[in-house]
């Protein structure tokens, strides 16, 4: 295998793994998403402080995902 080819994989194996690593990462980022919804819409089972946390938790993971945001 010449030094080209070598180099030619060693990048598709980069990319792959970029690809890889960007897929989980938003797996996990839409996880999150959906286990602070679930917890933000659960009974409220604590203080009235932790049903308040858990409501601005869900109203910020909402903003999040919105793709224009204003300042």
């Amino acid at each position: 295998m010449g030094s080209n080819e070598a180099s030619s994989v060693l990048k598709m194996e980069n990319n792959l793994a970029s690809d890889e690593y960007t897929k989980l990462q938003h797996n996990y980022a839409e996880l999150e998403r959906k286990y602070n919804e679930n917890i933000a819409t659960s009974g409220n089972n604590g203080s009235g402080l932790t049903s308040f946390l858990s409501r601005l938790s869900l109203t910020v993971s909402s903003l999040f995902d919105r793709t224009s945001r204003s300042l």
